[in-house]
């Protein structure tokens, strides 16, 4: 066999496989969905919930997301805190306006302060916001401060946490709205809405993932663990708490509904920036995934960039795999826009195809030649065991 043929075989193959992940990722995300509302309670019973929201800085929507703990649907008895690391952080005021809009809606909510316990600032919030008497609550729910929690079924989730086999944790997939918009918030919403990377699409993908932006977890498992303060010194908290559940026993499953987040104007550089510390997540605690940037989440593009190379070259037999491999990415692309709820147009799954994979190609080749990030403001550097230390 040629080099040629070898290298088309190759592409071929890819593609072929590529093809084959889409389709059985979508049908194990379809399936995700089904079983979980199979048998959900009609009528739940009440429960008593711990909300969580770390804060930091200002923005125009938080007083909203804050507040829209008032709104969220279901039957139980909310308490809620609202996390800062510094006692004169620009949130406070909103967080103010927010108790108090929560009183009046008949909630109990109060402020912490938490102070640092290494350089990962959330974990320091979510281990101040914990009670000693955590164990008197059905679930701690933990949310960012920018997602809007009106009408998310509450119940639902605190259901799909307690029909685990060993109830630990249930994560959420969530969706952007940006109400005014720059050319970042249209990369972010390609890879969050269109890509490999959609975390609806992830929770068919990867059985222990988790992300952090909304889930529930049963403080029993959290104390089995030691707490949020266990957390400190990882970049993803969320990925490690995942890990450390799962190895005491306990599961970790994804929600099949969305959580809704609020986000300002982004320069491509802001989404750069975020993308790449997600990805230094992966090459820190999971390197082994690291492979599936160039493999799946950048193949829609690099497959088809290979084999027109190769066929500029003589070798054309790299060509066929321009039809699977197309295929694959636009099956990702729809499937992923589905399951974000939103209209999966083709016009716009293409465009999301260029847009993601050509930024999840170059912050994937970033990553490779660093190990130093910037979040909020502060550098921050993963050493060569995964540990996150100050830059």
């Amino acid at each position: 066999m040629t080099l040629g043929m070898a290298l088309g075989s190759f592409l071929t193959g890819w593609a072929l496989w590529l093809l084959g992940a889409a389709l059985a990722t979508v049908s194990k995300r379809q399936r995700l969905g089904t079983s979980a509302l199979a048998g959900a309670s009609v009528q739940p019973k009440p429960r008593k919930v711990l909300i969580i929201r770390p804060c930091a800085g200002n923005e125009s929507y938080l007083i909203h997301c804050l507040q829209s703990i008032g709104y969220l649907e279901g039957t139980c008895q909310v308490n809620a805190v609202f996390a800062v690391s510094d006692p004169n952080d620009l949130a406070l005021p909103a967080i103010a306006a927010a108790v108090d809009h929560l009183a009046d809606r008949g909630i109990k909510a109060h402020t912490e302060v938490a102070l640092p316990l290494g350089p990962n600032r959330k974990v320091a919030n979510l281990a101040a916001s914990v009670p000693e008497d955590a164990e008197i609550f059905d679930a701690i729910v933990c949310a960012d401060s920018n997602v809007d929690l009106t009408g998310f079924d509450l119940d639902g989730l605190l259901t799909a946490l307690e029909r685990q086999s060993s109830p630990g944790a249930v994560w959420v997939p969530f969706i952007e709205t940006a109400q005014r918009k720059q050319f970042g918030n249209r990369v972010s919403e390609a890879v969050l809405h269109g890509s490999w990377q959609t975390f609806g699409l992830i929770s068919g993908i990867d059985p222990q993932a988790m992300v952090g932006k909304l889930f529930a977890i049963r403080p029993h498992a959290l104390r089995a663990i030691g707490g949020f303060g266990v957390l400190s010194n990882y970049l993803g908290e969320d990925m490690e708490l995942s890990r450390q559940l799962r190895q005491s026993g306990y599961d970790v499953s994804p929600y099949p509904g969305i959580a809704h987040t609020l986000v300002g104007p982004k320069a491509c550089w802001d989404t750069m920036a975020r993308l790449r510390r997600w990805t230094m997540v992966v090459k820190a605690q999971r390197p082994g995934l690291l492979l599936a940037y160039p493999g799946m989440f950048c193949a829609g593009m690099l497959i088809p960039v290979l084999a027109v190379i190769s066929a500029a070259l003589g070798v054309h037999w790299g060509l066929v795999a321009l039809a699977p491999a197309g295929l694959a990415r636009l099956i990702v692309g729809l499937g992923a826009r589905h399951f974000c709820g939103m209209n999966p147009r083709i016009s716009t799954a293409l465009v999301d195809a260029v847009l993601a994979d050509i930024t999840l190609l170059l912050v994937f080749v970033g990553v490779l030649f660093s190990r130093t990030v910037i979040w909020r403001g502060v550098s921050l550097k993963v050493d060569k065991t995964g540990r996150l230390v100050q830059g």
